[in-house]
């Protein structure tokens, strides 16, 4: 929400800034705050605009497109319009991570249409330095077999050449760095100075090259006994509970005659120690039960004592209504 509102920051600043006094400590600060404002509206305009464009252009909406479908040549890296020479003809260039698309607009700006496609892995780019005929650009030389085919891109700004020129020479760096053969290091025999043994005519013969220390092994799986002894716990614990619950799942004839006496003498001790627990509750229980008790009995007897004191009091009342009543006869 903050993004969609930022537009009204700037009216609401210059209203406020209309009700300060020229005198006002915080004048200045909203003025700045206006523009400050302004300028980040705008920039989030274009922004926005350009993520719907990049959205467009993946979703395939681009006029007399030949090939596969736009969306496998991958993620837009940067986009941006430019203008060509000699014309001077608006394009837009969309970098992807391998290819280079060159898209132009139609009359009513309603759609893109398509205008070529340059692979990165055969073209080089270069900064131009500023003349009379141009300014803020760079060129793009493509090679196809024997001949060089150079294009010459102005940019609105300098900081979007040099974007532009860093970008692609990064991106095409990266393809040229996939393309390229791998290359192998020879690996060198080792042998050790302080290797001893007995000398027989077996040792002229070619033996085999030691393997280099340098090649990649795998280290050997650290051993951490904290994580043994937790996984020996587990056991324990799960070997427990397997019995417990095929003891349960037993029938009571088979647990009775299975039971020894062993297990009798266990249990009967398990009982005794359960035994003064269980008294011991009970013996909080009742306790509390006498002290409910207490506490009821002298609600009644209040209860009590205050009906008596209710009806002699109607009775003082009545008496004396009717004494009033008989001498008024």
């Amino acid at each position: 929400k903050p993004f969609r509102r930022i537009e009204k920051y700037s009216n609401h600043l210059q209203e406020l800034e209309r009700h300060l006094e020229e005198s006002h400590p915080d004048r200045g600060d909203t003025q700045r705050a206006v523009s400050v404002y302004k300028e980040i509206a705008s920039s989030c305009m274009m922004l926005r605009r350009q993520k719907e464009m990049e959205v467009e252009i993946a979703n395939g909406g681009v006029r007399g497109w030949e090939g596969p479908e736009i969306a496998k040549l991958g993620q837009i890296v940067h986009m941006g319009s430019v203008a060509v020479m000699p014309d001077h003809k608006d394009r837009y260039l969309v970098l992807f991570p391998s290819t280079l698309l060159m898209l132009s607009t139609s009359h009513r700006m309603s759609a893109f249409i398509y205008e070529g496609k340059l692979p990165l892995a055969g073209i080089t780019i270069s900064k131009l330095e500023d003349s009379e005929n141009y300014k803020n650009a760079f060129e793009i030389s493509v090679v196809s077999g024997s001949l060089i085919e150079k294009i010459v891109a102005i940019c609105q700004t300098r900081e979007d050449q040099h974007k532009w020129v860093e970008l692609i020479s990064n991106q095409c760096s990266i393809v040229g760095a996939k393309n390229s053969p791998l290359s192998r290091k020879s690996e060198n025999i080792l042998i050790d100075p302080n290797f001893e043994g007995p000398w027989s005519i077996s040792c002229l013969r070619p033996s085999p090259p030691s393997k280099s220390c340098l090649l990649k092994i795998d280290p050997p799986p650290i051993r951490n006994d904290k994580f043994e002894e937790d996984a020996q716990i587990l056991r324990v614990i799960e070997s427990y509970c397997t019995s417990s619950n095929t003891r349960f799942t037993l029938n009571s004839d088979q647990m009775e005659s299975a039971v020894t006496t062993d297990d009798k003498e266990n249990e009967v001790t398990m009982q005794v120690k359960e035994v003064p627990g269980a008294v011991g509750d009970l013996h909080e229980r009742i306790l509390l039960i006498q002290n409910e008790l207490e506490t009821l009995k002298t609600h009644v007897e209040r209860e009590h004592s205050a009906r008596e004191q209710l009806e002699a009091l109607v009775q003082r009342l009545s008496c004396k209504g009717t004494s009033e009543l008989i001498i008024t006869e």
